[in-house]
C-alpha cells in the first residue's frame, strides 16, 4: 500500500495559524506556530539547527518554573523587604507580561522590548526593580547552559520620574494631626511626623521597644512589618544595617504615646482590631481615616465593577453615614510624614551625620540630596554670599539710566 503523503503543515482553525509537531531528542512533542507558511518553515529549520548544534536540554523550563528555582536559590538570606521587591517583580510584573507558561529558550530580545514598553509608566523605582531581577534571572539561566545569551541583557533604566516630594509645611502638620486626633490613625501620623518611621517600621513597632520613662525617652527600631499578599509579616531582619537605631522622642510624640499606651493595652503601638500586626487590608483601612477627611480626588476600590473608580470630596463636606466632615485640603502619604521629619531636621542645621543616623539612610547621599534642596536654596542663607561674591565689584560705577 502506497504511503500517504502527509500535509507539510496542520492549520489550527482556533487559533488561525499553522503548526508544526516536532519530536524532540528526549521523546516530548514540541508545537510551533504562525500564521505564514514560510515564516514558519524558518522556525522550524531554526530548531532543527539548534538540535543539531547545541543538543536540547531535557530540562526546558517554562519562564515560570525557572522563576521558583532562582528564587530558592537567590531570596534565601535576604530581608523581608528584598525578598518582597523580588516576588513583586516577579509574580506581579515578569510572569504576567511576559508570559509564565512559555519557555525560557523562546524568550526573545524582542519580547523583553515589547515587555519594558509597556512598563514606560510605572516608577522609575519599580522599572529598576523589574530590570534588575530580569537580568540576574537570564544572567544565572545563561550561567547554568538554559540560554545561550540573555535577552535582557541590553535593557536600560527607565521609567517615570518620580515627583518632587514635598514636605508638609507647619500649618499642614496641624491641621493633619488635628484631623485624626481621637482615630487609630494618630500615632501612626505621629510617628511618622516625629520620629521619622517608614511605615514598615511602624507597624512593626512593639512597645518593648519604646522607652517612655527617663531622662531622654527614645524607641529603638528592631522589626519591620511588611505584607506577603494580604498577610503580615513581621521580622527583625530589617531592610539594611542602617536601619536599626534609637531615635529621641520629642515631646509632642511623646505625650501621644504615653496617651495611647493607656489606650492600647496590645504588644503592637498601632495594631489590628484584634491586637496583632496589621495586614495590607488593614493598612489600607487604617490610611482611609486619612484619605476620608481629604477634599479633592481620589480612587478607591470597587468590588462590583472590579476595579479603582473616582472618589470626589469637597471641602467641608461631610460623609455619608460617618460624622466624618472634609478638613483637608491637601494629599498626604504615608512616606511624606517621613519626608517631613528629615527635612525639619536638616533646616534645623543639625549636623549631617546625625540626620543620617536618625533617618535610618544606608548613605549619606540620601540625605545630602535632602539637606541641598531644604538648606542651600533658601535666600536667607545664600544672602550673605552672593554678597560676598560680588564684594570684588563694589567699585563699579552704577549703571546710568537714560
Amino acid at each position: 500500500m502506497p504511503k500517504r503523503n502527509l500535509p507539510e503543515f496542520h492549520y489550527d482553525e482556533k487559533r488561525q495559524q499553522y503548526r508544526k509537531r516536532i519530536t524532540l531528542p528526549d521523546g516530548r512533542k514540541k508545537d510551533l506556530y504562525a500564521k505564514d507558511k514560510e515564516v514558519l518553515r524558518k522556525r522550524v529549520a531554526a530548531l532543527r539547527r539548534e538540535i543539531e548544534e547545541y543538543g536540547y536540554d531535557a530540562e526546558d523550563p517554562t519562564l515560570a518554573e525557572y522563576a521558583i528555582q532562582w528564587c530558592a536559590r537567590r531570596l534565601p538570606g535576604l530581608s523581608e523587604a528584598r525578598k518582597n521587591d523580588y516576588r513583586n517583580a516577579i509574580n506581579n510584573h515578569i510572569l504576567p507580561g511576559l508570559d509564565g507558561n512559555k519557555r525560557l529558550r523562546e524568550i526573545s530580545t524582542a519580547d523583553v522590548d515589547a515587555f519594558m514598553a509597556a512598563k514606560a509608566l510605572v516608577s522609575s523605582s519599580l522599572h529598576g526593580k523589574i530590570i534588575s531581577t530580569l537580568k540576574q534571572m537570564f544572567a544565572a539561566a545563561v550561567r547554568e547552559g538554559k540560554l545561550r545569551s540573555s535577552p535582557a541583557e541590553h535593557v536600560r533604566a527607565g521609567g517615570k520620574k518620580a515627583a518632587e516630594k514635598v514636605p508638609l509645611s507647619e500649618s499642614q502638620q496641624t491641621t493633619l494631626i488635628q484631623a485624626v486626633t481621637g482615630t487609630p490613625a494618630l500615632p501612626f501620623v505621629m510617628l511618622g511626623l516625629y520620629a521619622g518611621l517608614r511605615k514598615e517600621e511602624i507597624l512593626g513597632l512593639q512597645w518593648d521597644c519604646v522607652h517612655l520613662s527617663g531622662s531622654a525617652p527614645y524607641l529603638s527600631v528592631e522589626r519591620t512589618c511588611t505584607f506577603e499578599g494580604n498577610k503580615a509579616v513581621v521580622t527583625s531582619q530589617l531592610k539594611t544595617k542602617a536601619a536599626r537605631r534609637k531615635i529621641p522622642l520629642p515631646p509632642p510624640l511623646l505625650h501621644c504615646l504615653q496617651s495611647w499606651r493607656i489606650q492600647n493595652p496590645h504588644d503592637f503601638v498601632v495594631p489590628n482590631s484584634e491586637g496583632g500586626p496589621r495586614s495590607r487590608q488593614s493598612f489600607r483601612r487604617l490610611w482611609e481615616i486619612v484619605e476620608n477627611r481629604t477634599a479633592g480626588t481620589f480612587y478607591r476600590w470597587d468590588r462590583e465593577r472590579g476595579h479603582n473608580m473616582p472618589v470626589q470630596r469637597t471641602l467641608g463636606e461631610k460623609i455619608a453615614n460617618h460624622a466624618i466632615v472634609c478638613t483637608l485640603d491637601f494629599h498626604c502619604t504615608p512616606h511624606q510624614l517621613r519626608h517631613t521629619y528629615i527635612t525639619s531636621l536638616c533646616a534645623s542645621g543639625l549636623d549631617i551625620k546625625k540626620i543620617q543616623y536618625l533617618a535610618g539612610h544606608a548613605n549619606v547621599q540620601m540625605t545630602l540630596n535632602i539637606y541641598a534642596h531644604v538648606v542651600d536654596n533658601r535666600p536667607e542663607d545664600l544672602f550673605a554670599d552672593v554678597c560676598t561674591a560680588f564684594q570684588a565689584a563694589s567699585n563699579v560705577p552704577p549703571v546710568s539710566t537714560p
